[in-house]
């Protein structure tokens, strides 16, 4: 515990000063305190804010660099956002449910190698979340890929694209933790479901080997779903999967969307839902965290008790 020991209007004798974040009055603690504490410089405790260089004791400093940034590195900021209650959950499919992202740029990589062309992490981003004829379009414009091809088209881009995609159906796994995740909600009365830019033929392909999974969804909207007029970034796809919910909640807030792409957080914010992302690789953290109200690395780290869902017993285990 930290010693009070003066305050303003009285000699300050030692050289360590913190000052309160809210109040008047500035505090002094002894030396000895302050070596026994390890504060660091420059960093917030609580509700104050450390001014002055703090006391150095006589230890490796190395050493306790490395411990002092391990324990900042785990405490939660002051102005951390505070998230609301949810009541339903809608996933994504591809980097959310199954492991798959990947392969799409990989499948995208081989198709576009017959031109020549690389497949930027720029170009990944933009595309991850859209429907195949849209990012399409979007790769043969900004690739000048009718320049190679002057008869590509976006349905023959895809049809491309697929080909290669295909061959990698039986290297698709679960996302880590996926499935104890669906199966917890499912088990405690949390109605999910599953909002997807794929089209009817490419979801089975995708989703022949976890029917039982996709069994636990109320229901799944996909790009092809009449009733969807446009795809991702655009909220449409994401009004008619929470529209489909029986007695679903008018308070858009209430729905909790979980993305792994640039497009389908914007798209589920322009939808008014709350956003949890799970970025996929090319993905800098600082953009991630511009488009989300929580950044994940792993499904794990989502604490469902900050949107007031049953949180997980202790001795589940994601895998």
């Amino acid at each position: 515990m930290l010693r009070e020991a003066f305050r303003v209007g009285r000699q300050p004798m030692l050289n360590v000063v913190f000052r309160r974040r809210y109040a008047s009055d500035d505090i002094y603690i002894d030396k000895e305190d302050a070596c026994k504490a390890k504060l660091p410089p420059k960093k917030k405790i609580g509700n104050m804010i450390i001014e002055d260089k703090p006391y150095e004791c006589n230890v490796d400093k190395r050493e306790e660099k490395s411990k002092i940034a391990n324990c900042w590195d785990g405490r939660k900021a002051l102005t951390e956002k505070k998230h609301t209650s949810a009541s339903h959950v809608i996933f994504n499919l591809d980097g959310v449910v199954l492991d798959s992202e990947r392969l799409i740029h990989e499948a995208h990589t081989m198709y576009l190698a017959k031109f020549k062309k690389g497949f930027p992490n720029k170009l990944k981003i933009q595309t991850s979340g859209l429907s195949e004829l849209d990012a399409a379009k979007l790769l043969i414009y900004e690739l000048n890929l009718k320049e190679a091809l002057p008869g590509i088209t976006d349905a023959v881009y895809a049809q491309g694209v697929r080909q290669f995609l295909r061959g990698m159906f039986p290297r698709i796994k679960l996302v880590e933790g996926v499935n104890d995740l669906i199966c917890h909600l499912y088990t405690n009365n949390v109605p999910i479901a599953l909002a997807s830019s794929n089209t009817e033929a490419l979801f089975k392909q995708k989703t022949r080997c976890f029917t039982k999974l996709m069994d636990r969804f109320c229901h799944i909207v996909l790009r092809t779903d009449p009733e969807v007029k446009r795809g991702k970034p655009d909220p449409d796809m994401l009004h008619v999967t929470m529209n489909k919910f029986t007695k679903g909640p008018a308070d858009r807030s209430k729905y909790l969307a979980i993305e792994d792409s640039i497009a389908g957080a914007r798209a589920a914010r322009a939808a008014g839902m709350q956003v949890v992302l799970l970025p996929s690789r090319p993905i800098p953290r600082d953009m991630a965290e511009k488009e989300a109200d929580l950044v994940v690395d792993r499904l794990a780290d989502i604490d469902l008790a900050d949107f007031n869902l049953p949180p997980l017993p202790p001795d589940v285990h994601f895998t």
